[in-house]
């Protein structure tokens, strides 16, 4: 999710690209260990508990970027396209809570995963990750003319 091209940006945005820049790798770091992570994964008690606790840092660690997010102000230009990559960003936390709830966590039997509600999950997650890179690109690209 890094974004291209602070190379061309005006002066006065390189501070806001930096933050950006910041935010973007930290998140696409975040988001590799929800990748690899399907219901194939879940095999076994232990499984589903690594998976869990996998599930419940990356979400308070992409809460943490969001919050960051609202604190800095865009430039003017960017103001929309700033609140849209918040917006993906929350529906990608959505997502991952329903994934996380979907999860038998109490007593960790893959039979009792609510597989709808994992891939409603999944989906919003995708959605919400999907909308905050279009976003992010779309700030590049207004900063950039």
């Amino acid at each position: 999710m890094g974004v291209e091209g602070v190379g061309d940006m005006k002066i006065k945005h390189i501070d806001y690209a930096r933050k950006l820049c910041i935010i973007a790798d930290w998140l696409d770091n975040i988001s590799d260990k929800f990748r690899i992570i399907n219901l194939d994964n879940m095999k076994n008690t232990e499984e589903i508990k690594i998976i869990q606790k996998i599930y419940m840092s990356g979400i308070e660690e992409i809460k943490i970027c969001k919050l960051i997010l609202q604190d800095i102000v865009p430039p003017v230009i960017v103001s929309n396209e700033h609140q849209k990559m918040i917006t993906g960003i929350q529906s990608f936390i959505d997502g991952l809570e329903k994934v996380y709830n979907s999860l038998d966590t109490i007593h960790y039997k893959v039979d009792n995963i609510n597989i709808d509600m994992y891939n409603e999950g999944k989906k919003l997650r995708e959605e919400g990750i999907d909308l905050a890179v279009k976003s992010a690109e779309e700030i590049v690209r207004k900063l950039t003319e």
